[in-house]
């Protein structure tokens, strides 16, 4: 039992893994791609190169000489983006290589991109975060003494931890020589192919959901065998969820779930409906009347349940369990909802966290709210982009003035930790 769970394991790894290599390769060769026009610069007797794999860089300009040398580094905008060209370029990935260092002491200010503690190197495998003294958080420079911390001729930066193609292909190479181990491709990716937004492994069959990167149009497969197909359909969910390890498709009460929307066109109005799915068959689901948006549904415990907006008496979020509605007011007055997200321990706690204003979105606030009323409401400024519930107990990441912290409940005692 345990080699044939392994096996699967690896076997689906080995093949996402093995296009996602692929891509990689792919988009090297792709017209106007930036990275096909890999270059060096040297300036300040040190010479900065990315033109290696993963490379990637702008320009270089050297603004000061003297105890220490200053730079102002340029990152590349990315304008080839396969999953939706309309977005902004990205300008985010930096990773180059200084030679000529030993001895010095160097000033990096990062433009166009962040520097949140970035990673170094000295061979471009083994990777360390640089130090808070190194990287001061939120003031964009990078400051390297090579005389001393890094005495070393040659020093890689990276924004962060790189897991490039080379590396990929050595791990699907070792698997392959496992027994037990069948390497093939059982998914896809960007450019008008499907996005994963689950996975399941059961009895060693090996379950995946995919969403077209259009929007429209999933897939569920068994082994890579479609189940389950909808040209319209778009996963409610996706693969990242602090509550589930198996992403939007998952096994309750002995099925394999999930749910998703779909959107028509009637007499010129588009009506959206939203459907569950258990072992491949389709039921559609009804709310009542008073729910204007439905935001996230989940079966948990055998029981359909909703994270909505309910907008009588009063807006505000709601959760449906199992076909009952209960409202969860905040007591805020002209109050407008936004997106709601929806989390479960396991244990019948359940909880959604909601986005409110009560200025028209001139500010706006979050709460999380639990099936049993309680809540926790954060001032403007605070952004929460995921929790976790267990029992009586929260945790989330917050933002405050572009700084996370992670703040968890012990025994409803509220502490808090930067990482």
């Amino acid at each position: 039992m345990f080699h044939s769970s392994l096996a699967a394991l690896l076997f689906f790894a080995a093949g996402i893994g093995n296009v996602f290599a692929q891509n990689l390769i792919d988009t090297a060769k792709h017209p106007g791609n930036p990275y096909a026009q890999r270059q060096s610069v040297s300036c300040g007797g040190i010479n900065f190169r990315w033109d290696f794999e993963g490379g990637s860089l702008d320009s270089v300009a050297l603004v000061s000489q003297g105890d220490t040398l200053v730079y102002d580094l340029f990152s590349r905008r990315d304008p080839l983006n396969p999953a939706d060209p309309k977005l902004a370029p990205s300008s985010r990935w930096y990773l180059f290589r200084m030679e000529g260092t030993s001895g010095k002491r160097i000033k990096l200010n990062i433009k166009r991109s962040e520097c949140r503690r970035p990673f170094w190197s000295l061979n471009g495998v083994e990777y360390e975060r640089l130090s808070a003294e190194e990287a001061p958080l939120g003031q964009g420079y990078i400051l390297l003494d090579c005389a001393t911390a890094h005495p070393a001729d040659t020093i890689y930066i990276a924004y962060h931890n790189p897991y490039l193609a080379s590396r990929l292909n050595k791990k699907i190479e070792q698997w392959s020589k496992l027994p037990f181990v069948q390497v093939s491709s059982i998914g896809k990716s960007y450019e008008g192919r499907e996005m994963l937004c689950g996975f399941l492994i059961k009895d060693g069959d090996i379950y995946t959901l995919g969403q077209n990167r259009g929007g429209e149009g999933l897939s569920f497969r068994k082994n890579g065998t479609m189940v389950f197909s909808s040209g319209t359909g778009s996963v409610i969910g996706s693969s990242a969820s602090s509550s589930s390890r198996t992403g939007a498709l998952y096994e309750d009460d002995g099925s394999i779930v999930f749910c998703f929307r779909s959107t028509s066109i009637s007499q010129g109005n588009a009506l959206t409906s939203c459907y569950i799915v258990r072992d491949g068959k389709s039921e559609k689901l009804s709310f009542p009347e008073t729910v204007s948006s439905v935001y996230d549904i989940r079966q948990i415990g055998g029981k359909v349940v909703a994270a909505v907006k309910h907008v009588t008496p009063a807006k505000s979020p709601a959760l449906i369990m199992d076909g009952e509605l209960k409202s969860l007011p905040l007591s805020i007055s002209n109050i407008d909802i936004g997106s709601c997200l929806l989390r479960w321990d396991g244990s019948g706690n359940i909880a959604l966290s909601t986005a409110f204003s009560g200025d028209g979105w001139k500010t706006i606030r979050r709460a999380i709210v639990r099936n049993n009323g309680s809540k926790v409401l954060f001032s403007d400024g605070e952004t929460i982009t995921d929790f976790w519930i267990c029992g009586d107990d929260y945790a989330y990441p917050i933002v405050r003035d572009g700084v996370l912290s992670l703040v968890y409940t012990v025994g409803r005692v509220r502490k808090s930790i930067n990482p």
